[in-house]
């Protein structure tokens, strides 16, 4: 049915001017009954409705290839400089990239973030940020931390993407099992007032 309000929805599109009336019941029982077709056992609405069946759909829907260029990564620039010592055109980026990239370093053609007081941290990319996540939160030894404590786990397990707090904040929030046993506070947003009976 989407596909013929599809091709509807196209040919009303290139008409100038179309009026849309609405038929009431008593006009369109067939119609009505056709409706009813599919969930009633009644043998006499079955005799007196013209079924007619298609071997194959009148619409035929075309195949759609999507065309979709990767966008870079954010560690792709930095491994550049690291490697080859190429940098963005832009003075700006440049000078960004070149104090940016002193965190960082390449062991066998993967980066690391340094720290002072942790060990290199393997820089991730998204997908595999999110596997990362939902080993942490609910994998086998996952015990469904809360935001901050997931992403210091991540972290503490060895790996490294700028936005790990984000993503630990969004993955947390959209957890079935937590919000599903959550604490609740029932205590009221305010302070109780209290009366006195008269």
């Amino acid at each position: 049915m989407a596909a013929y309000l599809e091709r509807v929805k196209g040919y009303l599109g290139r008409l100038v001017e179309y009026n849309i009336e609405q038929i009431p019941r008593e006009r369109n029982t067939h119609a009505d009954a056709l409706a009813k077709l599919a969930s009633t056992k009644d043998g006499d609405i079955l005799e007196s409705i013209p079924v007619e069946y298609l071997p194959r759909p009148i619409i035929v829907s075309t195949d759609v290839h999507m065309v979709s260029t990767p966008k870079e990564s954010w560690t792709e620039p930095i491994k550049r400089y690291l490697e080859k010592g190429t940098l963005p055109v832009d003075k700006k980026e440049s000078r960004r990239l070149v104090y940016k990239a002193t965190r960082y370093t390449l062991v066998d053609g993967v980066p690391y973030k340094r720290g002072f007081l942790m060990p290199l941290l393997r820089c991730v990319e998204e997908e595999e940020a999110l596997k990362v996540l939902h080993e942490i939160h609910e994998g086998e030894c996952g015990n469904h931390e809360s935001r901050p404590s997931t992403a210091r786990k991540a972290m503490r397990q060895g790996y490294y993407w700028p936005s790990t707090e984000r993503d630990a904040n969004d993955f947390t929030k959209k957890c079935d099992k937590c919000q599903r046993h959550a604490n609740y506070t029932r205590k009221p947003p305010n302070e109780l007032t209290s009366m006195t009976s008269p």
